[in-house]
């Protein structure tokens, strides 16, 4: 699904591993809700056996925090973006309009 794809590329170093544990959590929480999602139903879906899910996570609610992490850090830097580059457009057009 395409509101998740951006989970994979977070400030963190995400393994490819990791990307794609994300990846097959998104999509199945999406499919089935959270309740019906499992650690075995993931590591299936993401082509990753239960020792690797479990090097990263110690199960799916600590990948939902990830999840929510990388979700958080993406929105503060939306707006982090927004400011900076509103900031700098109102900065331009007032220079331009003095030098007017």
């Amino acid at each position: 699904s395409t509101i998740f794809v951006n989970l994979v590329s977070t400030p963190r170093r995400n393994t490819d591993k990791e990307a794609r544990i994300k990846q097959a959590f998104a999509t199945l929480l999406l499919d089935e809700g959270f309740d019906k999602v499992t650690v075995s139903k993931i590591t299936t879906a993401a082509g990753v056996n239960r020792g690797t899910f479990y090097l990263h996570y110690t199960d799916k609610y600590d990948l939902l925090r990830a999840v929510e992490d990388d979700m958080r850090r993406q929105v503060i830097g939306a707006i982090d973006n927004w400011r900076d580059n509103t900031a700098t457009n109102l900065i331009e057009s007032i220079n331009k309009q003095s030098i007017l």
